[in-house]
């Protein structure tokens, strides 16, 4: 149902504007979210241990990928099918925890910029 992937510091794990038929749990090590804006790369902030990558492509139901996301440091995710998400996170209630909070790490970020 999901397997486990090694990630290369530096490598691009999704593009913008892609259409990833997976969504990624980050196992060990870091990624960084960026978005080009007018020729400029922008932070957008930092995925770490425990949280998601790509599921708010797939939760909104857009179905392409808003920013990039790259890998700061060797890591590991676990791929879990966009088709299976659902019941991955059924199956696995420690996830469905990881992705409340991921979520809502970043609701509070985007609170703190305002």
């Amino acid at each position: 149902m999901f397997n486990a992937r090694q990630v290369f510091q530096d490598e691009i794990l999704i593009f913008e504007g892609d259409h990833s038929p997976k969504i990624y749990l980050v196992k060990s090590g870091q990624f960084k979210a960026t978005k080009k804006i007018k020729d400029a790369e922008r932070l957008l902030g930092f995925i770490n241990p425990g949280e998601f990558i790509g599921e708010m492509s797939y939760l909104t139901e857009t179905a392409a990928h808003n920013c990039d996301v790259t890998a700061v440091t060797e890591s590991t995710v676990i791929e879990i099918p966009k088709d299976n998400f659902y019941e991955v996170l059924a199956t696995n209630p420690i996830w469905m925890k990881a992705l409340i909070k991921s979520l809502v790490s970043r609701i509070t970020a985007l609170n703190k910029k305002i």
